[in-house]
């Protein structure tokens, strides 16, 4: 696919007709189901003045592709909340994530590429994976997801909690000590679980999956890396990643 916004547009365009179609089951997050037709009027909306925002000259490429971002991750975080298939939600993510390349947002492009199953070995993903991010946490997510092409670890150093349980994570995987990974995780949802309110569905909040573990942990699967993650909870939240 061509990685422009012209032809991310398209490719939204294609997608939104069969959204309201695609089949919802058990919900994911409480009280999603009864927002469908004000969630997806939303996302028809944005599409159809997506052209004239575009030809008003009035927004940068790049304020362009975060408005088209938003809408995306939106549209993928109402599917995943409603019960919809993976492959159906994750469409909507691939889609969010080429457009957060696009508004210059590496990381978050990353994150939401890993949690879409998207292949990164193309130029694109190349560019990724070299992309000079600043924050300690950033980059280990960063080395993580592209640890199988060699990335160096992160070259700052943790300045919180949150970035210190990514350091422990780091350290127990070089070694592969799988029990020190899956406690590594546990502390890390357990830090977002205290920080949010996850688990009720709550209009123009989203993704309602926390994208940094998600990216991390969906990671970590599609290398064969294995996870005993035993607390419901947990694995609640995980559910974008270990799906």
């Amino acid at each position: 696919m061509e990685l422009s916004l012209e032809s991310l547009y398209e490719q939204a365009l294609k997608l939104q007709p069969a959204t309201f179609a695609v089949p919802l089951g058990k919900e994911r997050i409480r009280g999603a189901l009864k927002f469908k037709e004000a969630t997806l009027g939303e996302t028809v909306a944005f599409l159809r003045d997506f052209a004239s925002l575009a030809k008003s000259n009035d927004f940068s490429e790049k304020e362009l592709a975060k408005m088209l971002e938003n809408t995306c991750v939106e549209t993928a975080s109402f599917l995943f909340s409603a019960g919809a298939p993976a492959e159906g939600w994750r469409q909507w993510c691939s889609l969010g994530s080429m457009c957060s390349y696009l508004a210059h947002d590496p990381a978050y492009s990353m994150q939401l590429a890993a949690i879409s199953r998207m292949p990164m070995e193309s130029d694109w993903g190349d560019s990724l994976r070299r992309a000079k991010l600043e924050s300690y946490r950033n980059q280990a997510i960063q080395f993580v997801i592209f640890r199988p092409q060699g990335i160096h670890p992160p070259v700052t150093t943790p300045v919180d909690e949150l970035d210190k349980h990514y350091e422990a994570l780091l350290n127990a995987l070089q070694p592969g000590d799988e029990r020190e990974l899956a406690e590594s995780v546990h502390l890390i949802v357990r830090f977002w679980l205290n920080e949010t309110s996850y688990g009720r569905f709550e209009p123009g909040i989203f993704p309602v999956f926390e994208p940094e573990i998600n990216a991390t942990v969906a990671a970590l699967l599609a290398q064969g890396v294995r996870l005993k993650l035993d607390n419901t909870k947990v694995k609640t939240f995980l559910q974008a990643a270990l799906e």
